[in-house]
């Protein structure tokens, strides 16, 4: 848990972490009670849910 919150860009708080494990909101693996997390899926997750800058998206406005 403190590897991914180290490694995760915004420093979330433990508590933070674990409610996006229990709404399902983060790619993770569970071995008995102890939540495990891939740096694979830790990485597309992070791409996935990025959101594009507001010159990105006059960019892509102007390309349609």
């Amino acid at each position: 848990m403190d590897q991914l919150r180290d490694y995760l860009p915004q420093k979330p708080a433990k508590q933070t972490v674990y409610q996006w494990v229990h709404f399902k909101q983060i790619p993770y693996h569970k071995r008995g009670k102890t939540v495990l997390f891939k740096k694979s899926e830790i990485d597309q997750w992070i791409s996935e849910t990025r959101r594009t800058t507001l010159e990105e998206a006059q960019r892509r406005a102007a390309n349609v």
